[in-house]
């Protein structure tokens, strides 16, 4: 905070020397020195304000679009830890706020209002031509689709073109700004929501060996995630924690023995 103060009143400074001496300069050649001086002094003046001002303004705006960034972040990362019943309580609340009437069943989030099916396909994987055909052959007649997810694949897009509209594509920068314009955000991560119900079976696997090559790719995978968001902090501490496991797992603790 205190350096961007000062960044500002050394550009104000910076702004009022260069009116003052350009203007010094060229009104010298009309007016006497005295009144050149004065001139070129409340020239210096008014361009250091509006130097200033124009300088806040490019701030705000970064710092806007700073926080705007790792909101994203923190919302694509809030979905993809979701259990598949949040996602579709997400979806459910967006489209309430459309005054839409919304049904959850197993096929996804259903807009009686549009007679659209919300599919949310988060959770770090990425949709597959399978998906799209799978989505297609769950839609009734007269019903349409949406896919909700970070990212798509190129050849996922294209692939989406073969359903005659009938299955339409939002990635995460989209879905991001509909929750923002509906005033969903931030979303929130409750440790219980996401609390893997095999929680057991993955503890029990620190005590065994085999469980090594798991936690290096895991750890190897976030690293290579990091690499592809913007805010890369949580992917490589993440990353970096499950590699450790790993090497910790190979060189402490004495492989089972298949009975």
């Amino acid at each position: 905070m205190k350096s961007g103060i000062v960044a500002l009143v050394l550009d104000g400074i910076g702004g009022f020397f260069c009116v003052f001496i350009i203007s010094l300069s060229l009104l010298d050649l009309i007016f006497p020195l005295r009144i050149s001086f004065i001139l070129s002094l409340s020239l210096g003046v008014i361009g250091c304000i509006w130097w200033v001002k124009i300088k806040k303004s490019n701030q705000k705006k970064s710092n806007l679009k700073k926080s705007q960034l790792e909101l994203f972040s923190s919302t694509m990362l809030s979905m993809n830890l979701y259990p598949k019943e949040k996602q579709l309580s997400v979806i459910k609340n967006l489209l309430e706020s459309k005054n839409e009437k919304v049904k959850i069943s197993f096929r996804g989030a259903f807009s009686l209002s549009t007679n659209t099916l919300w599919v949310v396909k988060f959770g770090f994987v990425k949709v597959t031509k399978t998906d799209l055909v799978k989505t297609f052959n769950y839609l009734k007649k007269e019903e349409k689709a949406v896919i909700v997810s970070q990212t798509f694949d190129n050849d996922i897009v294209e692939f989406s073109k073969m359903f005659n509209d009938r299955i339409t594509l939002i990635n995460g920068e989209a879905f991001f700004e509909q929750l923002n314009d509906a005033k969903l955000l931030p979303l929130k991560i409750n440790p219980e929501l996401i609390k893997n119900k095999n929680k057991p079976r993955v503890f029990s696997g620190l005590k065994n060996k085999k469980s090594v090559k798991w936690f290096l790719v895991g750890g190897l995978y976030f690293l290579a995630m990091s690499f592809f968001v913007p805010i890369k902090t949580y992917y490589v501490l993440w990353g970096g924690f499950l590699i450790i496991v790993s090497v910790i797992l190979k060189l402490f603790v004495k492989p089972t023995v298949d009975c």
